[in-house]
C-alpha cells in the first residue's frame, strides 16, 4: 500500500464574488479535516472574473499559507484551469474540486482513503447505481447520463461518471497529458486521455446537487456540440 505524502487540490472560479465565504468555510473545514493525514495544498484560479472575485479571494485565503491564488488575465475556461493547475503541482497527488459544493467538498476525504490503494484516479460518479442526484432537472440528467453512457461504450470501460470535475490523480498521470479542448469537455479529456494510457481508476459513488449560491456557467448546446466532437475524435482514433 502506497502512502500519500502530499496533494493540491485545485478550484476553478469565474465571476464566483457570491460563494467565496462559503468557499472559505467549506475550504477550511475540509483543511481541518485532513490536515492531520496529509500535506494539503489548495490551488485557488480566478479564470479571468470580471467581478470582485479576486479581491474577495484575497481577502480571506491570502493569510494562510496553504492556499494559493492565481488569476488569469482572460478567461480560458476549464482548459485552460487544468493546464495551470497542472503546470503550478509538485504534491504527489492533484485534486479537482467545483468552487460551487455542488459536490461536497468533504467528500475528497473518504476518496483520499481509496486512492491509498494504489488507484491512479478516484472519479466522483453520481451516475454510479449507488450514487444520486438532487435537484438536477431531468433533462439535464438525461443528457448527462447518455453522454456518460456513450463514453463508456467507447472506452469499454465499466465507468458510469466521466464528466464530473471532481477527482483525484497521481500527478505522475496527467503530468504530460496534451489538453486539446477548451471547456466542459477538457475534464472528460483529461480522465478519458489517463485511462488510455493505462491508468487505474475508482469510480466513486456520491451524491450531486445544485448550487445554491450565483448562476452555473454551463452552455449546453455548446458544451453537448463539444463533446459530441470529442467522442468522434474517439471513434476514429479507436479505428485507426
Amino acid at each position: 500500500m502506497s502512502e500519500l505524502k502530499s496533494i493540491t487540490i485545485c478550484v476553478p472560479l469565474f465571476n464566483e464574488e457570491e460563494l467565496i465565504y462559503e468557499l472559505f468555510e467549506n475550504l477550511e473545514n475540509l483543511h481541518s479535516k485532513i490536515s492531520d493525514k496529509y500535506l494539503v495544498n489548495f490551488l485557488l484560479i480566478d479564470d479571468g472574473s470580471q467581478d470582485s472575485t479576486f479581491s474577495e479571494l484575497k481577502k480571506y485565503f491570502n493569510h494562510l499559507s496553504y492556499f494559493k491564488i492565481i488569476r488569469h488575465d482572460t478567461n480560458r475556461n476549464l482548459g485552460g484551469f487544468l493546464k495551470t493547475s497542472i503546470d503550478n503541482t509538485k504534491t504527489d497527488f492533484i485534486g479537482f474540486l467545483d468552487s460551487d459544493s455542488t459536490f461536497d467538498p468533504l467528500l475528497i476525504d473518504p476518496m483520499l482513503d481509496i486512492i491509498k490503494n494504489n488507484f491512479d484516479i478516484v472519479s466522483a460518479s453520481p451516475y454510479h447505481p449507488k450514487g444520486k442526484t438532487e435537484g438536477v432537472s431531468v433533462i439535464r440528467k438525461l443528457i448527462s447520463k447518455t453522454a456518460n453512457g456513450i463514453y463508456s461504450l467507447i472506452l469499454k470501460e465499466d465507468i458510469y461518471t466521466f464528466t464530473s470535475l471532481l477527482k483525484i490523480y497521481k500527478l505522475e498521470i496527467v503530468k504530460n497529458i496534451k489538453i486539446e479542448t477548451y471547456g466542459f469537455v477538457s475534464v472528460t479529456e483529461l480522465y478519458v486521455k489517463s485511462i488510455i494510457n493505462g491508468a487505474s481508476y475508482y469510480d466513486f459513488p456520491c451524491t450531486l446537487t445544485t448550487r445554491r449560491t450565483g448562476s452555473s456557467k454551463i452552455r449546453f448546446l455548446r458544451t453537448i456540440l463539444d463533446h459530441l466532437k470529442f467522442m468522434i475524435r474517439l471513434v476514429i482514433n479507436n479505428f485507426k
